[in-house]
């Protein structure tokens, strides 16, 4: 479950933020978090591991939003850019 590690360096990444603010504690509602969509990462894993991860902690009660980003390839052929899509065995429409 790679999800776990994922939020951690998340997790991680916010705790090196805050340096910035010492010594005062910044307030965190929301995190926003972009994800790829061929990650083969899982959003709802994310926010329960996240909602996990921070609780008694100073981002207690801050929430994950996830955008997913679509994957986007171009055809080295006819140099087309197009959203690969499994049933097409991710070629290019061309």
């Amino acid at each position: 479950m790679h999800e776990v590690d994922m939020t951690k360096c998340l997790f991680f990444s916010m705790e090196e933020w805050k340096t910035q603010y010492h010594p005062l504690v910044p307030s965190v509602d929301l995190v926003h978090l972009q994800v790829g969509e061929f990650t083969c990462v899982e959003p709802e894993a994310l926010v329960f591991t996240w909602s996990a991860m921070v609780d008694d902690t100073w981002l207690a009660g801050s929430q994950l939003m996830i955008e997913s980003i679509p994957l986007l390839a171009r055809c080295l052929g006819c140099g087309t850019s197009y959203s690969p899509r499994a049933e097409q065995a991710y070629q290019s429409p061309c």
